[in-house]
């Protein structure tokens, strides 16, 4: 049977900027992707961790969450790459998306993004924070799997040109907190960070 929702966390990337994978840097004693898919569990049939081929045996060691690598035709293409992933190697309806460097992120916001889901009729759900929009914290479709591939094909990497080509819902939410959207990108944007 189909899952309705699979919870997919983004640990792909290769942290050229953090200057080490901070998929494995730590907040209040956990790893910044434990906090992802924290944010996912209660919400979600079953999850999934999209990894880094680096980091993919300290992932494994730490979770017994399914892990995967992204799929070998797209592998390092960043998250398009791993969405593609998601969706061929579980099939859902819908894949709930959360990128591995938000430690702030938290369950209320996928409530928040599921309730609109089941309220319109779209292919892709995504937050919209002080004007800006977070692509990689949202709801696709499982529909968008041959567009996905389409942009991956055409070397088009931007999770924006999906939305573009997608019936996207831009959710504009006051109550949606812009802590939990905080993204590390280095160091110096988390200086409380720190690896085991």
């Amino acid at each position: 049977m189909e899952r309705k929702y699979l919870g997919v966390v983004l640990a792909g990337g290769q942290s050229r900027r953090y200057g080490r994978q901070k998929a494995l840097a730590h907040y209040q004693s956990k790893p910044f992707f434990m906090h992802s898919l924290d944010a996912l569990k209660d919400l979600t049939e079953e999850q999934l961790i999209i990894c880094h081929p680096a980091i993919l045996k300290d992932i494994k060691a730490k979770t017994k969450t399914s892990v995967v690598l992204d799929h070998p035709k797209y592998q390092g293409l960043g998250p398009l790459a791993g969405l593609y992933t998601a969706m061929r190697t579980k099939d859902a309806e819908w894949y709930v998306t959360a990128p591995c460097d938000t430690p702030y992120i938290h369950t209320n916001v996928y409530k928040k993004l599921i309730k609109i889901q089941q309220e319109t009729i779209s292919q892709a759900i995504i937050p919209i924070i002080e004007g800006r929009k977070q692509p990689l914290i949202g709801l696709y479709h499982k529909s968008l799997q041959h567009t996905i591939s389409e942009l991956l094909d055409q070397e088009i990497y931007k999770v924006g040109a999906l939305l573009e080509a997608a019936d996207t819902y831009l959710a504009a939410d006051s109550s949606f907190d812009p802590e939990a959207f905080h993204n590390v990108n280095k160091p110096e944007d988390w200086p409380e960070a720190k690896l085991d």
